[in-house]
C-alpha cells in the first residue's frame, strides 16, 4: 500500500478497499537482488515478506532490497556482526577534571 492508494480515503477505510492488488509477496529466504528485480518488474515499491507457511513476517521496500545489494554488514570470521561503541566523543581532548576549591578546572 502506498500514499497514492490512500488518496481520498479516511482513516477508517478498510485496507482491502485501498491497497494495490494483486499483493506482491516474496519468501523470507529471497536474495535481495531477486527481490528488487521482482518489485521492479511489477512496478511496486514494496512487497509482503512471507515465511515457508505463507505467514506474513515483514515487508520489503524496493529501496531496502537495492540497499542490501550495495552494503555488506561488517562480520567477523565466525559470521557474527561486528559492533563498536564508545563512552565519549572522539574529540582528541581529555575530559575536564572537576575543580577543587583552590584550583581552577583544567584539561588534562
Amino acid at each position: 500500500m502506498t500514499e497514492a492508494d490512500c488518496l481520498g480515503a479516511d482513516r477508517f477505510t478498510q485496507l482491502h478497499r485501498v491497497m494495490s492488488t494483486p499483493v506482491v509477496t516474496v519468501p523470507d529466504s529471497v536474495d535481495p537482488r531477486k527481490a528488487f528485480e521482482m518489485l521492479d518488474a511489477e512496478h511496486r515499491r514494496l512487497a509482503a515478506v512471507v515465511d515457508a507457511t505463507g505467514r506474513l513476517v515483514g515487508i520489503l521496500t524496493r529501496t531496502a532490497a537495492l540497499r542490501a545489494t550495495l552494503y555488506q554488514p561488517a562480520i567477523d570470521e565466525s559470521g557474527r556482526l561486528r559492533v563498536a561503541g564508545g563512552d565519549r566523543l572522539s574529540t582528541g581532548m581529555s575530559p575536564v577534571r572537576p575543580a577543587s576549591s583552590s584550583t581552577p578546572a583544567s584539561i588534562c
